[in-house]
């Protein structure tokens, strides 16, 4: 209950294992039609990279080149549920918005003080800009360097804090 695909991770980790153990017999896009079928976030996670997905998380753009970033991740102490956050969503369905890098809608739903507060804090130690993972709680947060991440992330409280780059798409 982050809304970094955790399950959706282990689901496409599972299918591509096992498509692998036998010899391969599904595409690279069958086994996403398969894993859409397991949930959203499955297709991606089988397909990887930097992308925007829409649709029930099939339709997968590649957004290329990859930038040279990296992200400091900070998990807070408070959870998001995927399921009532999607329940929000279809009471209080807001409009389309063209494609932003640092755009959740669930920011909007949810209006969390905490949520915002910590956006803030990640900007003030140096982040380019901060944004909600997935439907939430974790908040994710753009460096252009690592000795930058790596301030911002010795700056940082908070127990579960994270450093990475971004990960290529998987090969087919």
């Amino acid at each position: 209950m982050a809304g970094l695909g955790g399950s959706s991770a282990d689901g496409a980790a599972v299918l591509r294992a096992l498509n692998t153990l036998f010899g391969k017999p599904f595409s690279h896009k069958e086994l996403m039609n398969i894993g859409a079928e397991i949930g959203a976030d499955v297709p991606f996670c089988i397909h990887g990279g930097f992308a925007l997905c829409t649709g029930i998380g099939t339709e997968i753009k590649e957004i290329l080149p990859i930038p040279e970033c990296v992200f400091v991740i900070v998990k807070p102490d408070f959870e998001c549920s995927t399921k009532e956050a999607y329940a929000l969503y279809a009471k209080n369905p807001l409009p389309q918005t063209e494609f932003k890098f640092y755009y959740n809608v669930f920011e909007l739903l949810y209006n969390n003080p905490k949520i915002e507060g910590l956006k803030s804090e990640l900007i003030n130690l140096g982040a380019e800009n901060a944004c909600l993972t997935g439907s939430g709680s974790a908040v994710y947060s753009v460096f252009k360097d690592l000795n930058e991440a790596k301030k911002a992330f010795n700056g940082l409280s908070y127990k579960q804090r994270f450093i990475t780059l971004p990960v290529k798409a998987i090969p087919t």
